[in-house]
């Protein structure tokens, strides 16, 4: 009979800023991890923000044999993984109360569905596989950060093929026009892009105003695609919108009264999916056109940039498990 386990890898240990952590995974075959941050506010009338969470893990790796299967921030983790499971992340508590008791989940998948014998990371060695996360020079708004990992496994299980998630991070020092080699070797099912600047108020430039996907130097899937075109189909793959926010009302006591004054603003999920697109050659709707880039010469990344600022490409893509 199939069977998974669930099990508590790290159990609520103490983090700190500006400190590297690293442990070793168990050697069953693993469906995913969940990664929370369990904390409490630091401040009166101010919660923790979902972009101020995230913020405290700049970096999370999966490391199998001294190489990377897993290499992105918790941002780009967040919104990787509600591209791929079609849920978002939970938070628990939002409130702004100080000292309220907060916690907030990132799901690392090791398949594009959770609990698939046939897509999971294989069994291995004790001491072969490791997370790693370090954290941030600073926690926004959050104290007594504590960090809770459960990590489900499948005994037993025989996978065909695992996924892979890293980062290509391109400073944009010039406006123009500007290629970004991929690697081959893999099967592609898409690229999450981030653009540091995006367009906002009266200003309408972007870091990745414009981009194409070149194979073996000849345009295809993307001959040509605006920000905004990749972001409206980005939309399409995710859940329905709604508010991380604590659904209350505040009263305006400013002693002068001032026209149209707004309530605390709720936080949308939108305002932390802002800054990213996605290139998807494989999930979803277009499930079955994956590109494989073993025999290609070449794969690269055309992109238009009207902004300079910080570039990051996010590729994922199907290993075939040894």
């Amino acid at each position: 009979m199939p069977e998974y386990r669930k099990s508590i890898l790290v159990d609520e240990a103490p983090i700190v800023v500006a400190t590297d952590y690293s442990y070793d995974l168990p050697v069953d075959p693993l469906s995913h991890l969940v990664i929370t941050l369990n904390f409490l506010n630091s401040m009166a009338m101010t919660k923790a923000t979902v972009a101020n969470i995230l913020s405290c893990l700049p970096k999370i790796s999966i490391v199998f044999r001294g190489a990377h299967i897993y290499d992105l921030s918790g941002a780009d983790l967040f919104v990787a993984s509600t591209i791929l499971l079609g849920r978002q992340t939970h938070q628990e508590n939002v409130v702004d109360t100080l000292n309220a008791i907060r916690s907030f989940s990132l799901i690392l998948p090791f398949g594009r569905k959770l609990y698939d014998p046939k897509e999971c990371f294989m069994a291995t060695k004790r001491g072969e596989l490791s997370l790693k996360i370090s954290t941030a020079p600073s926690f926004p708004n959050i104290a007594s950060a504590r960090l809770l990992v459960q990590t489900v496994e499948l005994p037993g299980a025989a996978p065909a093929n695992y996924l892979k998630l890293y980062t290509i991070t391109r400073p944009v020092v010039a406006t123009g026009e500007a290629d970004i080699d991929l690697p081959r070797g893999n099967i592609l099912l898409g690229n999450l892009l981030f653009s540091s600047v995006i367009p906002t108020g009266t200003v309408d430039t972007c870091t990745a105003d414009r981009v194409s996907l070149l194979l073996s130097n000849e345009r295809k899937y993307y001959t040509e695609a605006r920000w905004e075109s990749l972001k409206g189909e980005l939309v399409e793959l995710l859940p329905p919108v709604d508010a991380f926010a604590e659904k209350f009302h505040r009263e305006n006591v400013a002693p002068v009264y001032t026209q149209n004054a707004d309530t605390i603003t709720e936080e949308q999920d939108m305002s932390d999916i802002a800054r990213y697109a996605f290139m998807n050659y494989g999930l979803g709707p277009v499930a079955g056109y994956e590109i494989d880039t073993k025999p290609l010469s070449e794969i690269k990344i055309r992109v238009t940039s009207t902004a300079t600022g910080l570039l990051r490409v996010c590729p994922i893509e199907i290993v075939k498990a040894a």
